[in-house]
Formats: structure tokens, C-alpha cells, sequence
């Protein structure tokens, strides 16, 4: 059996697949249609020399998917928010970057700060017992990641 090579993810109304050589979005506008958009994959990492080493291959399509996920996410949340008219909603340049630092300074405060604060405290009143405290960091990321 050959090997497929093909993966995706959820957007807002919608999915995002990608192949090889091309990816496309499809999405529920207001009106109820499905909008589709489609771009060829251009990223060099694949054909380049150092697309050949594993780890860099890796640290390339990981900052590859990233980017494709977001033009996806952000491609998506603009055809969401068109009005009843058609009128279309950019949601890109200031909003979309406040957008992406909010978000991450929101994912780090939450999941690195916060455990790293609680672990502290915790291990201020166990006596500060190095090991312990990582238990506790561990634990509480552990536990915000299912709450989440």
C-alpha cells in the first residue's frame, strides 16, 4: 500500500487540508455555501539541501505548518465574519497581529508562569524541597492542560 501524504485541521466553519504540493480550505460562509481556496506549497525546506537533516526538517515543517494553520485560520475567519451583503472583513495587519500576541502571551502566562508561581508558593509551605516542587509544576500544568 502506498503512502498517503496528507493532513489537516479544523478552522472556523470549515477545514483546512493539505497534500504535497497544494493545500485547500473549505468554509461555511453566512449565507450557508461553502467558499473553497486553494494555493499551491512553495516552501523550500522541502527541496533545499538542509531539508535533508532530521532535525532541521522537522523545526522547518513544524514553522511551515504553523504558518499554513494560521493563513488558513485567519482566511476562514474573514469569510465568518462577512455580513449578510457579501461584504467582505479583512481580518489581517494590526488584528491579526494583536490577535497572535495576545493569544501567545496568553498561552504563556497560563501554562508556564502560572504553574511555575503555584509550584513556588506550594513549595514554600512543604519546605522547599526541589523535587517536590517539580511534582507540583508538573501536576498543575498536567491538570490546566485537561481543564483547558
Amino acid at each position: 500500500m502506498a503512502k498517503q501524504y496528507y493532513g489537516g485541521q479544523a478552522v472556523i466553519e470549515g477545514v483546512m487540508m493539505r497534500g504535497r504540493t497544494s493545500m485547500a480550505v473549505a468554509v461555511r460562509n453566512p449565507q450557508g455555501d461553502i467558499v473553497v481556496h486553494e494555493e499551491p506549497l512553495t516552501a523550500r525546506i522541502y527541496t533545499s539541501r538542509w531539508g535533508q537533516w532530521p532535525f532541521v526538517r522537522g523545526l522547518g515543517m513544524l514553522w511551515d505548518a504553523l504558518g499554513l494553520g494560521m493563513r488558513a485560520l485567519f482566511w476562514s475567519a474573514e469569510v465568518s465574519a462577512q455580513e449578510e451583503e457579501g461584504e467582505p472583513v479583512e481580518f489581517s495587519g494590526p488584528v491579526a497581529w494583536t490577535t497572535i500576541a495576545t493569544s501567545l502571551l496568553f498561552a504563556i502566562v497560563v501554562f508556564f508562569l502560572l504553574p511555575t508561581f503555584a509550584s513556588r508558593f506550594l513549595a514554600v509551605l512543604i519546605h522547599d524541597n526541589p523535587f517536590v516542587d517539580a511534582i507540583f509544576e508538573g501536576l498543575i500544568r498536567l491538570l490546566l492542560f485537561v481543564a483547558y
